[in-house]
């Protein structure tokens, strides 16, 4: 059984967890291919080989010219259902986003069918979980075991406005 292991000593982003799968073997070419799949305009990868104190790591960054933001469920699983991605690829991706949406809801107290993902229903975010889900699938990674998640402490701005880091 492959297993990958996780260690998020600085958290994880799209782009950080699409460059460690690069770094582990998955083809940057074969992930290009794989997102194309999507059969989506708006959004190209870049790769680069960055430093982060005395790591060098392969980054990975979903450049996005389609800024559409708000996406509910059924928008997202029709974009990912209709792909040429495997099939196992689509039925995880579709459970991902409808575990979103679900935590959404229950953040703001609404019916999933009326929960509209702003930041995470946006085109780097579809490319983000496909490209992941993607990757893992090529390298035949069969378990993902994560480590804690830090911490921060702080605020961001998002589409409801000044929210609380956890």
């Amino acid at each position: 059984m492959k297993i990958a292991y996780f260690d998020l000593i600085a958290g994880a982003s799209g782009d950080m967890l699409l460059g460690v799968l690069v770094d582990a073997g998955l083809s940057f070419d074969r992930l290009q291919e794989g997102l194309a799949a999507l059969r989506l305009d708006g959004f190209s990868l870049t790769r680069s080989r960055v430093m982060r104190g005395a790591f060098a790591a392969t980054k990975v960054d979903v450049n996005v010219t389609d800024h559409e933001h708000a996406r509910n469920l059924a928008e997202i699983q029709a974009i990912v259902t209709a792909s040429a991605l495997p099939e196992a690829v689509k039925e995880r991706a579709n459970r991902v986003f409808a575990r979103m949406v679900a935590v959404e809801a229950g953040i703001h107290h609404a019916p999933i069918d009326e929960v509209h993902l702003h930041e995470l229903g946006a085109l780097d975010t579809i490319a983000d979980v496909c490209g992941f889900l993607f990757g893992l699938h090529e390298l035949a990674i069969e378990r993902v075991v994560v480590s804690p998640v830090p911490l921060g402490r702080g605020v961001i701005d998002g589409a409801h406005g000044r929210i609380p880091l956890p």
